[in-house]
């Protein structure tokens, strides 16, 4: 199973994919770019926030559901960190 920061570096990888994908989208780099800053400070305690943004994020880059972490992999990094 992967850990908090590799899903971390790979999602933020993939983002960044998205931004080029929806360069001429101002609200998609706004989402896009709202959820690269806060993810590259979140810490396991955060996931809750972060994928209420990639929820939210996702009614106008549906994409971003693809990036959510599998609930198996959430519950471990929070038993990880406990």
């Amino acid at each position: 199973m992967r850990s908090f920061r590799e899903w971390k570096a790979t999602t933020i990888a993939k983002l960044l994919e998205l931004e080029r994908k929806y360069a001429g989208n101002k609200r998609a780099l706004e989402t896009i770019d709202a959820i690269i800053t806060r993810l590259e400070y979140a810490k396991a305690r955060d996931l809750a926030s972060v994928l209420m943004l990639f929820h939210h994020g996702s009614k106008v880059v549906p994409e971003l559901l693809d990036l959510v972490p599998l609930a198996e992999e959430v519950e471990y990094w929070l038993r990880e960190r406990a």
